[in-house]
C-alpha cells in the first residue's frame, strides 16, 4: 500500500472519529433550544392541525422558515414525538448533515486526493463544526445543496433532479445560486461551453419544482406567493450605507465575520479572485479559464450581499455567521472545482521544502483549532484555552 493511501486512510479514520466524539460527547453542549427551531415546531404542528382540518390556504401560526426544515419536524411530530424528542432529533440529523458533507467533498474529489483533503478541513475548521450539534437547519441545508452539486458529476438525470429539487426548498432565495453552480460544474465536467442536455434539463426541471413547492407552501401559511413575514420593510436594513456595513461585517466583523469562522474557505475564495483575475488580465480570449472562478466569487458576494439586506444577517442568536453556512460549503467546492490544477500546483512546490512545508502545516492547524475545538465552547474551563472573543453566543446585531 502506498504512503499517500495510508496517510489518506489515517486521515479518514481522525475525521471518523472526531464525528463519533460530537455524536457521542460534545452533543450534550449543542444549541438546542435556539428559539427559532422552538418556533419551527409550532408550526410544524399547526400545519398538521390545518391538514386535518381540511385548511389548505391562510393556515395560522406558520413561521415563515425553509419549507425542508418542516420535514422532518413534521414527521416526528405526526409520529406522535414530543417537542424536547424534536429538538434532539433536529440536533441528531444536523450531526449527520455534517458528516455527510464532509464525506461529499472528498467524494466529489476522490481522484485528487490534495484537493479532496483541502476540502473536507475548509468544512472541518469552519463554523459548521459548531452548528453539526445545533437544532438549527442550517447543516441539513447545506448538506441538501451540496449533494446536489456532487450529483452533477454522477451524470444521472433522475439523481440530479431529485437532488436540485430538494436543494431548492432549503432556502427560498437559494435556486438561482444553486443553479449558477450546478452549471459552473457540468461546464468544466463536460469540457464544453455548454452542460449536455442530460445535465441542464433535470436540473432545470428540479429547481423548478423546487420552486414551485416553495410558492404553494406560502400560500398554504400566507394566503399568497410571496413569504410576507420577510418581506416586511420593518426587518430590511433601512439605507445602502447600513447594508455596505453589513456586507463588510459578514467578511471581517471579528466577533461573526467570515473570515475568522470559515478561515480556509474564505482563502480559497480568495485564490480563486487571484487566479480568474491572472487569467482574465493574461489571456482573456481564454474564458474557460478565468469565468468559472470569478463567477463562484460573484456568487458569494452576491449571497452575502442579499443578506446584508436583512435586519440580521448573521441569523440573529447564532455562533458566527448562522446564514452563510448553507451555502458556503457549495461554494468552496465549485471553487476548488475551478482552480483545482493551479491550488495542485501551489502545493507540489512544497515538497523538498521542509521549512515551507512545516509553516504551513502549522498555519492550517492554527487556522482549524477555534473551530474544530467550538463545539465543546460552553464545557467548564474550556473557554480558557480556547479563543473566547469568538466564543460568544451573542445577538449578532450588534457584530460590527
Amino acid at each position: 500500500m502506498s504512503r499517500s493511501r495510508l496517510l489518506g486512510l489515517a486521515a479518514a479514520f481522525f475525521v471518523f472519529l472526531f464525528v463519533e466524539i460530537l455524536w457521542i460527547h460534545a452533543f450534550s453542549f449543542g444549541h438546542h433550544q435556539t428559539g427559532d427551531t422552538n418556533v419551527l415546531l409550532a408550526g410544524a404542528q399547526a400545519s398538521l392541525d390545518c391538514v386535518h382540518l381540511g385548511i389548505w390556504r391562510f393556515c395560522p401560526n406558520v413561521a415563515p422558515y425553509p419549507l425542508l426544515q418542516y420535514v422532518p419536524a413534521s414527521i416526528l411530530l405526526r409520529l406522535g414525538g414530543s417537542e424536547t424528542a424534536a429538538l434532539i432529533f433536529l440536533a441528531r440529523i444536523s450531526v449527520v448533515a455534517f458528516a455527510g458533507c464532509l464525506g461529499l467533498s472528498w467524494y466529489f474529489f476522490r481522484s485528487r486526493p490534495k484537493i479532496a483533503a483541502l476540502a473536507v478541513l475548509s468544512i472541518l475548521s469552519s463554523a459548521a463544526t459548531y452548528q453539526a450539534t445545533s437544532a438549527f437547519g442550517e447543516m441539513l441545508a447545506a448538506f441538501v445543496i451540496l449533494a446536489a452539486l456532487v450529483s452533477i458529476r454522477t451524470r444521472r438525470p433522475i439523481l440530479i433532479f431529485i437532488c436540485f429539487a430538494l436543494a431548492s426548498i432549503s432556502k427560498e432565495t437559494i435556486p438561482p445560486f444553486i443553479a449558477m453552480l450546478g452549471l459552473i460544474i457540468g461546464w468544466l465536467d463536460a469540457g464544453k461551453r455548454i452542460p449536455p442536455r442530460r445535465i441542464w434539463l433535470p436540473l432545470a426541471l428540479g429547481v423548478s419544482l423546487g420552486t414551485l413547492a416553495n410558492l404553494l407552501f406560502n400560500q398554504f401559511r400566507f394566503g399568497s406567493f410571496r413569504n410576507l413575514p420577510y418581506l416586511d420593510p420593518g426587518l430590511r436594513t433601512p439605507t445602502w450605507k447600513l447594508k455596505g456595513e453589513y456586507f463588510l461585517a459578514e467578511w471581517f466583523s471579528p466577533v461573526s465575520g467570515l473570515l475568522w469562522f470559515w478561515t480556509i474557505a474564505v482563502l480559497i475564495l480568495f485564490a480563486a479572485a487571484f487566479y480568474g483575475l491572472r487569467s482574465f488580465f493574461h489571456d482573456r480570449r481564454s474564458f474557460h479559464l478565468w469565468l468559472p472562478p470569478l463567477l463562484v466569487v460573484g456568487l458569494a458576494l452576491a449571497f452575502t450581499f442579499g443578506l446584508a439586506n436583512w435586519y440580521s444577517p448573521f441569523g440573529w442568536i447564532a455562533y458566527g455567521h448562522r446564514l452563510a453556512v448553507p451555502l458556503f460549503p457549495a461554494l468552496v467546492i465549485t471553487a476548488l472545482w475551478t482552480i483545482g490544477d493551479q491550488i495542485e500546483s501551489a502545493l507540489s512546490r512544497l515538497k523538498g521544502k521542509p521549512v515551507l512545508a512545516t509553516f504551513f502545516l502549522m498555519t492550517t492547524v492554527f487556522l482549524s483549532l477555534p473551530q474544530i475545538t467550538a463545539p465543546w465552547n460552553w464545557l467548564e474551563g474550556w473557554r480558557a484555552v480556547t479563543v473566547s472573543a469568538s466564543n460568544q453566543q451573542c445577538n449578532d446585531t450588534v457584530s460590527i
